[in-house]
């Protein structure tokens, strides 16, 4: 499997679902030092890319975003999704703020790589 924009949360959640999965090879493709990092340690073999090589060639990529499966085929695996999280097997990394730390919060959510979560 080929994941294209590796670094971010999407990427990295699209290599370890890709491994739940049973992928046995994973590459991730992205520009990003650490999110190439992060990528490698969740089990990808992450390749350090240029759009620009890819928009010079005459290659087609599709992908799994929208339209890429049906709304109904979406619903019925966030259950499937949300067990696998719960299990351990996919791991979301997420950093917790109070809602008093609204400004850290926001500041941590452009650069840490994780999900920010604010609670009251």
């Amino acid at each position: 499997m080929l994941v294209l924009g590796v670094t971010g949360m999407a990427g990295l959640l699209a290599v370890q679902n890709a491994r739940v999965l049973g992928a046995q090879h994973v590459v991730g493709l992205g520009r990003d030092p650490a999110g190439l990092a992060r990528a490698a340690r969740a089990g990808a073999v992450a390749v350090p890319l240029m759009a620009s090589l890819l928009r010079s060639r005459r290659i087609r990529i599709t992908g799994s975003g929208l339209g890429g499966a049906s709304i109904a085929d979406i619903k019925a695996q966030v259950p499937v999704y949300m067990q696998l999280i719960a299990d351990g097997r996919v791991e979301v990394p997420t950093q917790t703020f109070a809602l008093a730390q609204i400004a850290s919060a926001w500041a941590a959510s452009a650069n840490s790589g994780r999900r920010v979560v604010v609670v009251p």
